[in-house]
């Protein structure tokens, strides 16, 4: 099962866990049941507005939904292994309650060890987690970061050269570049960029991680792929 299917049984599984119909969660979302339900299964792709509405219906975080936090990545390595809760906490000796708030916390120095305990039960790499752990970290800034525009965030995030769109001169600009400055006038995905540019700095890492899966998970899709009539009521 690839990153993408496990995102989207990911959303069943929560929406069943919120004792919630598909019909109830596509009503909050704004979009019809059968689109819904083509998410769910994977038919239709999670758009950046749907999944931070989604984030929100279910009280959870964007990188839960991604599968890229903590708490993501505990349980799907225990359902993988067949575990519980229970069973992690007597391989652990770490409580259930820990265990089961852990992405709430804001990590300290005991609860990276705490996770070692845990990545070593579960045949992780501690790595992994520590990763995920330290995101849950409050950001710290020596000064006031300098306002910058969308194009210099995601330039300097993650692509090399310079992004300059007062100059408008679309024969010295990157495919790259063209990509990002079509993105931002982009009607279906303005509203993204708009939360994006307000966000505070731990918001706008989550959203440029999810940018990034969006990236992904469009690599080599064609018109049509995947398509298909979800399954009449609830699943």
């Amino acid at each position: 099962m690839g990153e993408v299917d496990l995102v989207h049984d990911r959303i069943r599984r929560v929406r069943r866990i919120r004792d919630l119909t598909g019909a109830e969660v596509a009503e909050r979302l704004g979009i019809s049941t059968q689109y819904y339900y083509n998410i769910e299964r994977g038919r239709r792709k999670l758009s950046a507005e749907n999944a931070m509405k989604l984030a929100d219906v279910f009280d959870v975080s964007v990188d839960y939904l991604l599968g890229q936090s903590t708490q993501a990545i505990i349980e799907d390595s225990m359902e993988k292994k067949g575990l519980t809760l229970t069973d992690l906490s007597e391989m652990t000796k770490l409580p259930i309650g820990y265990l089961k708030n852990i992405e709430s916390i804001q990590p300290i120095e005991p609860d990276y060890a705490d996770i070692s305990r845990v990545a070593k039960a579960l045949e992780l790499n501690p790595k992994v987690l520590h990763a995920a752990l330290a995101r849950q970290e409050p950001p710290t800034y020596d000064a006031p970061p300098d306002p910058k525009s969308l194009e210099e965030i995601f330039v300097d995030e993650d692509f090399p050269g310079e992004t300059d769109s007062k100059a408008g001169n679309a024969a010295t600009q990157s495919p790259v570049e063209s990509a990002i400055l079509e993105a931002i006038n982009d009607p279906q995905i303005g509203l993204f960029f708009k939360d994006f540019l307000h966000a505070p700095e731990e918001r706008k890492a989550e959203l440029i991680r999810f940018w990034k899966y969006i990236q992904e998970a469009e690599k080599g899709r064609k018109p049509g792929d995947r398509q298909g009539e979800p399954p009449d009521g609830d699943e």
